[in-house]
């Protein structure tokens, strides 16, 4: 295939927000354009930085005697997704990051949110993208959990968030995310803006 400039892309979250979380167990698509099954939940505006998936490799490289490199070991692969959650104001967005069952209120009659050292709960995820000549592009993540956070600045110079880093669980197929990439539907159908926002 010769070279093409028209598929290079960047990539913007959708118009709804680009990423969603829902309880563990919860179906999730099969391609770029379906919408999201109601359980789904936007957390609304991502830092400018957007998401960056990570990839660390864990292997061993063997060598003979003098040197010469003879064999690659591989003992796998972990898959991670970073980004920075700027709706600190936004319930569903603490219900995400320290659990459903420590975040209760609203914010008319006041939000608490406990901080605890419980084990981080695990969700599906969905990142919803619109990549170059409105190319649909969709992260499937169906069960991930936070393993790292960043600190947390608050200030007048720049918006407070929470930096986070989910790991993906492999499925019963060694699976741990997948990517959909389709043209943006041009009938009736309309690309997703995801489950409640």
């Amino acid at each position: 295939m010769a070279q093409n400039k028209y598929l290079v892309s960047t990539f913007r979250p959708q118009t709804a927000g680009a990423i969603s979380y829902a309880p563990l167990g919860t179906a999730v698509p099969t391609n770029a354009v379906d919408e999201l099954d109601p359980k789904f939940t936007k957390l609304g505006y991502i830092s400018e930085d957007g998401m960056t998936k990570s990839f660390d490799f864990d292997s061993d490289t063997e060598k003979a005697w003098g040197g010469d490199p003879v064999n690659n070991i591989f003992n796998g692969k972990t898959t991670t997704f970073e980004f920075k959650l700027i709706e600190l104001l936004n319930k569903a967005v603490n219900q995400a990051v320290f659990g459903q069952n420590n975040v209760t209120g609203d914010l008319e009659t006041g939000i608490t949110v406990k901080d605890t050292n419980a084990e981080p709960e695990s969700y599906a995820w969905v990142v919803d993208m619109i990549g170059k000549n409105g190319a649909l592009t969709r992260i499937v993540i169906p069960s991930a959990s936070i393993t790292d956070m960043d600190d947390i600045t608050y200030a007048t110079s720049e918006s407070a968030g929470y930096d986070i880093t989910i790991t993906p669980q492999a499925d019963e197929n060694g699976v741990t995310n997948t990517t959909y990439i389709q043209k943006a539907p041009t009938t009736a159908a309309k690309p997703s803006t995801g489950g409640k926002d």
